[in-house]
């Protein structure tokens, strides 16, 4: 038995390219979502932040990671084909939603 996903919906779309170009069947949540999803895990959110999801963007990656691995990186993609068309696909999705994508960092305490 396969299961069906409509992927026709703009938001089920999103996740459906997202999830493909990843391959990780990633779910897309808002500030609220996670705030929520934490709480209902018994936990109480102290404190969080947000802001643009910086991934596959070169200067993040070497302010974040170095030189070094930005080079490698850099080298991988121009060497293999296959990272090379990995890579530019996840990042043609990340730049088409990059309005509705984003990092959150949570901290929470456990409930009590």
């Amino acid at each position: 038995m396969h299961l069906v996903t409509k992927c026709w919906l703009p938001q089920v779309k999103k996740h459906c390219e997202l999830s493909a170009t990843i391959r990780v069947n990633a779910v897309p949540l808002s500030k609220d979502g996670w705030i929520k999803l934490v709480e209902q895990a018994g936990f109480v959110v102290e404190n969080y932040n947000i802001g643009p999801m910086t991934l596959l963007n070169p200067s993040r990656i070497a302010q974040e990671e170095g030189i070094s691995t930005l080079l490698t990186i850099a080298w991988n993609v121009l060497a293999r084909p296959t990272i090379r068309e990995r890579i530019l696909s996840m990042r043609e999705t990340f730049m088409r939603y990059h309005t509705d994508l984003g990092y959150i960092v949570l901290v929470a305490r456990k409930g009590g």
